[in-house]
C-alpha cells in the first residue's frame, strides 16, 4: 500500500501579472549600427528578388540565428505588421548543421510586410546613430524615456524600437533557404 502524504499548513497562490516588462538583450550582447545595416541589406535583396518573382505572391524568408534559440528569442516584430506575430508566419524550421547547429527559420510574407519591415529597421538606424552613437546595450534600452521625443520623431514607439533592437540580437543574417 501506498503512503498518503498529507500537507499542513495553507496553500498560497501569487497573483498573476498579466503586463510582462519590455524585451531585454541577452547578457553582455550589444547591437551596432553595422549589424542593423547588414541586416536591412538582407531584406533589400529579398524584397528585390521577391518583388519580381511573383510566382508565390509573397516572399519566402530564412531568418538564420546565431545559435538555436528558444521561442521567446525568436524575431517578434519583424517580418510582420501591426499586432500580428511574426510567429504566424513560420512555413518551415530546421538546423543549419549537425556539429555547430544553428535554427532556421523560414517565413513567408507578403511582398509588402517585407517593405515595411526594411522601413522599420531603416528607422531604427537613425534613432541608433543620432542618441545612442550606433552601439546600444540593455542600459540604453532601459533609458529610451531620455529620448522619447527624438523615437517618436522617425515614426517608431518606444516598444517598437525596443522590439526591433531586440528581434535582432540573434539574427545572423537574412536570406533565401538553400537546399
Amino acid at each position: 500500500m501506498n503512503n498518503l502524504i498529507q500537507l499542513k499548513g495553507q496553500l498560497l497562490q501569487k497573483k498573476f501579472s498579466s503586463k510582462p516588462g519590455p524585451s531585454q538583450l541577452p547578457s553582455g550582447i550589444k547591437i551596432e549600427t553595422e549589424h542593423l545595416e547588414e541586416l536591412k541589406k538582407d531584406l533589400e535583396n529579398l524584397y528585390n528578388k521577391w518583388s519580381k518573382d511573383t510566382i508565390i505572391n509573397g516572399a519566402l524568408i530564412s531568418v538564420y540565428y546565431d545559435r538555436v534559440v528558444p521561442k521567446s528569442k525568436r524575431i517578434k516584430t519583424l517580418l510582420s505588421i501591426n499586432s500580428e506575430l511574426s510567429n504566424s508566419s513560420i512555413v518551415g524550421a530546421k538546423f543549419s548543421s549537425v556539429k555547430n547547429p544553428k535554427h532556421i527559420i523560414t517565413h513567408f510574407v507578403s511582398v509588402e510586410t517585407l517593405k515595411i519591415n526594411i522601413d522599420k529597421i531603416d528607422k531604427a538606424i537613425t534613432i541608433l546613430e543620432s542618441c545612442y552613437d550606433g552601439i546600444i546595450d540593455n542600459d540604453g534600452l532601459k533609458n529610451l524615456n531620455k529620448y522619447k521625443s527624438v523615437i517618436e520623431k522617425t515614426g517608431l514607439s518606444k516598444s517598437m524600437f525596443n522590439d526591433i533592437v531586440t528581434d535582432t540580437a540573434c539574427v545572423e543574417k537574412f536570406d533565401i533557404l538553400d537546399n
